[in-house]
C-alpha cells in the first residue's frame, strides 16, 4: 500500500484534523500522520462558546508515495468559523 508520512510540528498541544473532518482527530502536535499521496490540508480548532473556529492551517500538495513530510502549521488570521 502506497503511504505518506505527515509531521506536523506546530502548534504544540494542540488537536491535529486532517481534510476538513472536525469530528477525528489525529491527536495532538507535534505527531506524525499517516495519509494516502497526494495534498492534505492539516488544521487546529478553538472553541469560543458554542461556536468552533480554525485558528491553524497548513498543507502538503501533491506529495509522493513513501514521502515523509514536515510542517508547521500557520494562523489563520481572522480565524474561520468550522
Amino acid at each position: 500500500m502506497e503511504l505518506i508520512f505527515v509531521t506536523v510540528s506546530a502548534p504544540v498541544g494542540r488537536e491535529i484534523y486532517v481534510n476538513g473532518i472536525y469530528d477525528d482527530s489525529r491527536g495532538q502536535a507535534p505527531l506524525t500522520i499517516i495519509l494516502h499521496p497526494g495534498t492534505h490540508v492539516f488544521e487546529a480548532v478553538i472553541s469560543v462558546g458554542p461556536d468552533r473556529f480554525v485558528d491553524f492551517r497548513g498543507e502538503v500538495v501533491d506529495v509522493e508515495a513513501d514521502a515523509r513530510v514536515a510542517i508547521a502549521l500557520d494562523p489563520v488570521v481572522p480565524r474561520e468559523q468550522v
